[in-house]
């Protein structure tokens, strides 16, 4: 088999195991098995579980999460980073994660860090979890240097991408948590807080 087909093929595999059991189910040894290869030849075209999941994944992250509006001075810089990091919660706007239902998208969320964090965590989730939180810290710090490059934001890059992304996991889990204080409907307006503590002005 010629070496793009193979690839091809691996990538398919992949792509079929995350369909039907989540992101922490590609592992090299499942992706190689279902592909009817050994691991040392998955291996050859893909040398690290990152570069699987870059193959597999990334395309599909990149149709979930967009820049919006980010870079549209037209609109209030608030408004912008709240569009952006609204893809990620529960009552988001169009688009938002693939089309589930919110009670869907927490769901994953909450079974891809179990699978990662949990009693019974595994390599592969593990590895599901760091590849996501990298490319997803990666989109948001995008979106926040293009607001410190315009000159309104109020703390240092870094620190806004601390902030953001641990009330982003917060909502995510207080939304979760049953007759807990956040609803959907409270979601954007206690995002918009913490926004609002990173925006100039």
């Amino acid at each position: 088999m010629a070496g793009t087909d193979r690839r091809q093929q691996i990538i398919k595999a992949a792509a079929q195991l995350a369909v039907e059991g989540g992101i922490d189910s590609v592992s090299v040894r499942a992706v190689a098995a279902r592909a009817g290869i050994g691991a040392s030849t998955l291996r050859h075209y893909f040398p690290t579980q990152a570069a699987l999941y870059d193959a597999v994944l990334e395309p599909a992250l990149d149709l979930l999460v967009s820049d919006k509006r980010i870079g549209d001075r037209r609109v209030r810089p608030q408004r912008r980073l709240t569009e952006c990091l609204m893809q990620f919660l529960p009552g988001g706007q169009e688009g938002h994660l693939a089309g589930m239902s919110n009670e869907q998208a927490l769901d994953q969320w909450f079974g891809l860090y179990v699978t990662a964090l949990g009693p019974q965590r595994t390599e592969g989730g593990r590895a599901a979890l760091t590849w996501l939180t990298t490319r997803l810290s990666g989109s948001v710090r995008g979106w926040l240097t293009t607001l410190d490059e315009e000159g309104v934001l109020a703390v240092p890059v870094e620190d806004a991408l601390r902030l953001l992304l641990a009330v982003v996991d917060g909502i995510c889990l207080q939304v979760m948590t049953p007759d807990g204080p956040l609803r959907v409907d409270s979601v954007e307006p206690t995002l918009s807080l913490a926004v609002e503590r990173v925006i100039a002005g």
